[in-house]
């Protein structure tokens, strides 16, 4: 479609559908409530264009990579988008504020910093592209999916993000102050040196994940993993965590000081100098977990089971360990010695018998 045909069409209120615009320069365009469907824009220039109430459905913009065009259009906050395709545009500085999109796409896009403040975006996909000092200030982000983006600087004060999956990427220049993320796939994340006191990680997955010098303090991270994540010089004193499970995570000179981890998981962890002192920990499960320097003094440890679990040098003064499983754990009686132990169980009895059971069969 040329030009010409393209202003012709709108002049005469009919949609345009299922069509290429290639190499055009649309900056003068003056246009209101036009539709645009199915189109491929390539190489289209929109720098200067004025769209109101336009809506564009399964749209592609793309561009060439070895050319540079001023970014496909700077203001997206009056058009609706829906199941577009966005493919190596630069967006640079764009405005999406208060904008709501659905379904759409953006791969190897320049979106350095643009604008999505209170944006409703859900079920996008951002791939490969600059998100440096982008703004998502009080946005919502939901069932959408980030990978292999840069993001240093990027500002989620106050978002809301539910569902998404974001894998690899570093929070340690991000602003998340005040951010909520539930429900959400956050692999091999990394935040170093941040201020996450008071954060909310839900129902989130953050497994292979690192963590260095993070202050989680009155953090709320229930039912959440981190399973085999690096944990360094963190702060989770008073922190909520129930039931949220740190398998196989390796943790190193951090405080969990009158922290609620009622139910946690830590099977096969490996703690060194960590704290735990009047710590919520009834029916945390510590099986094979290796605690070294590890100190316990007066945290509530009522049904925990630290079933072959290494305790060197731990320090375990006026714990409750009432009817907690010692199994195998003779051998560290003195160190829990000044522990309340009424009802513990140092001999896993169904374990002993399936032992036995099996040796018989096997010298039959």
């Amino acid at each position: 479609m040329t030009y010409d045909e393209l202003l012709k069409t709108l002049r005469l209120g009919k949609p345009v559908q299922q069509q290429t615009l290639s190499d055009l320069d649309l900056g003068q365009l003056r246009q209101e409530t036009a539709i645009f469907t199915d189109v491929h824009f390539h190489n289209v220039r929109w720098q200067g264009a004025q769209l109101t109430q336009c809506i564009f459905t399964r749209c592609r913009f793309t561009q060439d990579v070895d050319r540079h065009l001023p970014e496909v259009f700077s203001d997206w906050r009056n058009v609706s988008l829906q199941g577009c395709h966005f493919d190596r545009c630069d967006l640079g500085h764009s405005q999406w504020a208060g904008q709501s999109l659905t379904t759409c796409t953006f791969n190897q896009c320049n979106l350095s910093n643009s604008n999505w403040q209170a944006a409703q975006l859900s079920q996008l996909s951002f791939t490969q592209c600059d998100c440096r000092q982008a703004s998502f200030v009080d946005a919502r982000v939901e069932r959408s999916f980030i990978s292999d983006c840069v993001s240093d600087g990027i500002n989620l004060t106050r978002v809301v993000v539910e569902n998404i999956v974001w894998i690899g990427n570093d929070f340690t220049h991000a602003d998340i102050t005040g951010a909520c993320f539930h429900r959400s796939l956050l692999l091999k994340s990394r935040f170093q040196q941040k201020n996450l006191q008071g954060a909310f990680f839900v129902q989130c997955t953050l497994n292979q994940s690192h963590f260095h010098q993070v202050q989680f303090q009155q953090a709320q991270l229930t039912e959440s993993q981190f399973g085999e994540c690096h944990f360094s010089e963190c702060d989770f004193s008073h922190i909520q965590a129930n039931s949220t499970q740190f398998v196989s995570a390796q943790c190193t000179d951090c405080c969990w000081d009158e922290a609620h981890l009622t139910g946690t998981i830590w099977k096969q962890a490996r703690l060194v100098n960590c704290q735990f002192k009047q710590a919520q920990l009834e029916k945390s499960f510590w099986e094979s977990a290796v605690l070294q320097q590890c100190d316990f003094t007066d945290a509530q440890l009522f049904l925990a089971d630290f079933s072959c679990a290494q305790l060197t040098e731990s320090v375990f003064d006026g714990a409750d360990l009432h009817r907690a499983k010692l199994h195998q754990l003779e051998s560290y009686k003195s160190q829990l010695r000044s522990a309340h132990m009424k009802g513990v169980s140092w001999t896993d009895q169904d374990r002993l018998r399936g032992e036995q059971r099996a040796q018989q069969e096997f010298s039959q």
